[in-house]
């Protein structure tokens, strides 16, 4: 298998990948990430992790009355995901 087939196998399956990664997810990630590093940095993992998902919630519940979208607990996860790495990251670190 020569080296331009291989790198063609793997941009096509990367581009699969990134389609199925809704950009609307990525935007919950980086906003969940804003806002899990500094309860994270202040508070224990125990209060941290509470806060960050009553925060992802009530976005939903808001979004849902203000716009009549559907809850998406798909969004709530990717929010929520990076204050899980980060309450990893300080127990493990």
């Amino acid at each position: 298998m020569g080296q331009n087939k291989i790198i063609n196998i793997l941009q096509s399956k990367f581009l699969k990948a990134s389609q199925l990664i809704r950009k609307d997810y990525l935007l919950h990630f980086l906003f969940g990430a804003v806002i899990a590093t500094p309860l994270v940095i202040v508070l224990r993992p125990t209060y941290a992790m509470p806060i960050l998902v009553a925060i992802a919630l009530a976005k939903e519940l808001a979004w849902n009355k203000v716009y009549g979208t559907e809850i998406s607990i798909k969004d709530v996860i990717c929010t929520v995901a990076p204050g899980i790495l980060l309450i990893l990251v300080k127990i493990l670190g």
